[in-house]
């Protein structure tokens, strides 16, 4: 296969600065402490915003995302069918895990941890300035399934007024696909 330099830059190049964040990319978005900018940069993955689509379009058997946490942020208890890759890009982040989030790890910058498939996870930014995470998902889009999220983040997300479908899409305030993108996390 050959690919000429203007058609991987215009197809497979994802320019940080460039990809705009989904602000409403998960039923969780609205619960205080759960406040986060997702980048989709290749496939969509386990999003529950039918309105996102990745920077870079294609099927890959992966997903890759960065998630820039804003402090004291992170993520409320999930799982996922397949595997899920965390790596910290510019500081520390929590790693929490277990039916109940009983355990935690600690990650410093460009360490890597993969959660297997089923395993409850949500994580944390414990530092004073935003967290950048580096994500991947195993799969393409159709493997990687819905998001099974902790029955308490649901009833949280319910409170806000922030529903999911029985497909496990965001049900949008307006009846439109929830696409509303937020300023970068710090800014």
């Amino acid at each position: 296969m050959q690919i000429s330099k203007e058609d991987m830059e215009a197809t497979r190049v994802a320019r940080w600065g460039a990809v705009k964040p989904y602000g409403e990319a998960f039923v969780e978005n609205r619960i205080p402490g759960h406040e986060k900018n997702l980048y989709k940069i290749i496939n969509r993955g386990v999003l529950e915003n039918k309105g996102a689509q990745p920077a870079i379009q294609g099927e890959h058997r992966f997903g890759v995302s960065m998630i820039e946490v804003p402090p004291g942020s992170g993520a409320g208890l999930h799982s996922h069918v397949t595997e899920e890759v965390f790596c910290p890009l510019n500081g520390r982040m929590i790693v929490i895990f277990g039916d109940e989030g009983e355990h935690a790890i600690e990650l410093n910058p460009w360490d890597v941890i993969s959660v297997p498939p089923g395993v409850m996870r949500g994580f944390r930014n414990p530092n004073a300035g935003s967290l950048v995470i580096y994500s991947v998902v195993g799969g393409n889009d159709t493997e990687v399934g819905r998001i099974t999220w902790h029955p308490e983040v649901l009833d949280k997300a319910r409170d806000t007024g922030l529903l999911r479908d029985d497909s496990g899409y965001i049900i949008p305030d307006n009846g439109s696909p929830a696409t509303t993108t937020h300023q970068r996390a710090g800014t």
